[in-house]
């Protein structure tokens, strides 16, 4: 690229807020032989056609005027005339084509600056011999991982065109992510319209079946380049996020992401272009030409992201296909696969629902890292208490009239209270990402039940396939029978447990008997899922009796009238001295009386669940004795022993590593929710004790 083709600077325009400069973008000296007499059209990054005050109440985000220290003004001029005009038969279709590629550059360069997304502004002038673009940008933006408001005063490299140091020598010109961009999307338009102009040429000789075979090949070249690369990216994100991993998987993971991104980045102007070119000609854009293959793999990259807008798309794709080659949606194997795409999917949303449940009753004592310490809700919320008790008489006497005490004790109690906000915000933040997951995952169960229910009816017109109105059996991969497994374990679901056995081994008896589990192998994987849930039933068992034992001081968390979160326990609610009665008399307001009946309901729901769960842990272990024993008698019919379990232990290590990265979800949370209840019950046995005055 040739160093002067774009210019990309800032400028400056008098005015004293937002609206003055949308105002001056749509409306500053007009050419009325190309430009019309009304105002120019303004375009953000999803909306063309947009009025000035559209275009200034989007920019700052609240409808009302921002200052001109808010916002960032560039120009993006094209200091060659003849490349605008090759963009497009006239200005209408050379504008549209500017707006695509300047979204796509400012794309990059928020991706490129880190940023969740920035609202901006543009409109394209053709007022002056080199036609230009003015670019509005609000200054406040969202830093995409730490998801906190940052402000950007100005672009800076790599964005903008800057001098750089190449392997540590010589400085080397660089354009900058945006005209970067621009410029590659200009060629890859210009291009475009080059072959299309020598194929119109020759369109005598050249049969258009050719072209539109080769389209449809660029279509799924696009397609699966595009998946590759979301799949890689979640790769590589649950690598980063993972401290078990080597390094050097991470770093050859990347490396092969990027390749991948270069590949797709690369076909991503060629296929607009292609599909501005079917557009204008009124003619739909083809079929992607994929193979059955090639689509399975897709959806099942989709269903795994839980991604449900996409697996209808390709499932529409899928469709089209089958009718234009004349053969079945789906041949035998892949209904199979999408009956266990749908179990398996089912299983996911109750685990999301288990989840968030579990995590509603257990938040309170999770230990959150906030300002270098590693502190609970519940926890902050007794020692609140304790300093709020030293304000008081009737707690601690004469001493709560020292002026230098209840300084002390304000202090610190808005040093707590600061604490808690923050607190809350994690605990909201997960409770949001827990309802996101099982949202997206039920929204995945339902796209699949109408894909399933679509071709129930096929079948059904058909009359063939496992009957007129029978299902097929469910074809499970290894990965999603451990996966459904996992979460049966989890949630204590004996009966899904069951059913993956089942399939399991259905799954044996469709292989060739030399590819099948033997049998040992298999008994000893039985004996150690019974020894996991003999543990976690011995586990439910003790939670259970603590939760009789002790429920009185273990705090629960209770949402009140006004959706305020509270903590306390039901000895905090109970008189059983003259102390407790003359603090109830001082103390008793309507707010009292609902926290402590929002407490007391709490914990006796916290006990009927610590039941069902174990009546669910002792169901589980039924269910996995009897897989054991039913192991057993074929392992005795062989006339085989069971081998060492240790050597077959990878059950127990594989649930581990699976807890590890499920984080608050169960296991871990009880036992230190279980260490957090101790020390909080401490904090408010000391808060409770009857003041010496009393006694």
């Amino acid at each position: 690229m040739n160093k002067s083709r774009f210019i990309f600077k800032a400028a400056k325009v008098s005015g004293s807020a937002a609206s003055d400069l949308t105002r001056y973008v749509a409306k500053n000296s007009l050419d009325k032989k190309r430009e019309g007499d009304r105002p120019r059209p303004l375009f953000d990054d999803s909306r063309d056609d947009l009025t000035f005050w559209q275009a200034r109440k989007h920019l700052s985000i609240n409808g009302g005027a921002l200052p001109p220290e808010d916002v960032l003004h560039y120009v993006l001029s094209f200091e060659y005339p003849t490349e605008y005009e090759n963009l497009g038969d006239d200005d209408r279709e050379r504008t549209a084509q500017v707006r695509i590629f300047l979204r796509r550059a400012l794309s990059e360069a928020a991706a490129k600056l880190g940023i969740e997304h920035w609202r901006w502004a543009a409109g394209v002038h053709l007022n002056r011999p080199h036609p230009h673009v003015h670019l509005l940008i609000n200054k406040h933006t969202i830093e995409r991982e730490s998801r906190e408001l940052m402000r950007v005063l100005k672009l800076t490299k790599p964005l903008v065109s800057h001098n750089q140091k190449v392997d540590g020598k010589a400085r080397e010109f660089d354009y900058g992510t945006i005209i970067k961009s621009f410029a590659a999307s200009v060629d890859a338009r210009i291009h475009e319209r080059e072959i299309s102009r020598e194929k119109r040429l020759e369109n005598e000789r050249t049969p258009s079946r050719l072209r539109l075979e080769s389209d449809r090949i660029l279509l799924a070249k696009a397609m699966l380049a595009r998946d590759e690369k979301l799949r890689l990216e979640r790769k590589v994100a649950v690598l980063e996020n993972s401290t078990s991993r080597p390094p050097e998987q991470l770093t050859k993971l990347t490396q092969k992401f990027e390749t991948v991104r270069k590949f797709s980045d690369s076909l991503a102007p060629h296929v607009e272009n292609l599909r501005a070119r079917y557009k204008d000609n009124n003619a739909p854009v083809p079929l992607p030409a994929l193979s059955s293959d090639e689509l399975n793999r897709m959806q099942d990259a989709a269903i795994e992201a839980h991604d449900a807008e996409r697996i209808q798309d390709l499932e529409k794709i899928r469709a089209q296909l089958a009718d234009e080659r004349k053969t079945p949606s789906r041949d035998a194997h892949e209904q199979g696969r999408l009956q266990a795409q749908m179990r398996e999917a089912e299983t996911d949303a109750a685990f999301g629902s288990w989840r968030e449940k579990r995590f509603d009753r257990t938040f309170h004592l999770y230990r959150w890292e906030v300002a270098g310490q590693r502190l609970s809700l519940a926890g902050v919320d007794a020692r609140i208490e304790k300093e709020r008790v030293k304000q008081s008489f009737i707690h601690v006497g004469i001493a709560a009239l020292l002026p230098s005490q209840r300084r002390a004790a304000h202090a610190e109690i808005m040093r707590l209270t600061e604490l808690r906000s923050e607190l809350l915000e994690h605990i909201f933040t997960r409770q949001l990402e827990l309802e996101t997951g099982r949202i997206k995952a039920l929204s995945t169960v339902a796209a699949l039940r109408e894909i399933d229910a679509r071709e129930t009816q096929r079948r059904e017109a058909a009359g063939n396939g496992a009957g007129a109105t029978g299902k097929p059996h469910p074809i499970y991969t290894r990965a999603e029978l451990d996966r459904m497994e996992f979460r049966a374990q989890a949630m204590r679901d004996g009966g899904l447990l069951l059913e993956i056995d089942e399939a399991r081994r259905a799954k044996d008896a469709r292989l060739a008997p030399e590819h099948r589990t033997p049998v040992e192998t298999r008994s000893a994987r039985d004996a150690e899922r019974v020894n996991l849930a003999e543990k976690d039933f011995a586990e439910d068992g003790q939670l259970l009796e603590v939760s009789i034992r002790r429920g009185r001081f273990t705090p629960v968390a209770a949402r009140l009238s006004d959706g305020t979160i509270v903590t306390g326990s039901i000895r905090q609610t109970e008189v059983l001295s003259r102390a407790d009665a003359l603090i109830r008399i001082f103390e008793n307001t309507p707010h009292t009386a609902e926290r402590e009946t929002a407490i007391r309901r709490a914990a006796t729901n916290r006990e009927s669940e610590a039941r069902l769960t174990y009546e669910a842990s002792a169901a589980y272990l039924t269910a996995a004795r009897s897989i054991t024993a039913e192991g057993m008698r074929e392992l005795t019919r062989a006339g085989k022993q069971l081998p060492d379990i240790g050597s077959h232990a990878q059950l127990s290590h594989s649930h581990d590593a699976q807890r590890s990265l499920q984080g608050d979800a169960f296991g871990s949370v009880e036992k230190q929710s279980a260490r957090a209840a101790q020390e909080v019950q401490e904090q408010q046995n000391r808060t409770i004790d009857a003041p010496t005055f009393i006694r």
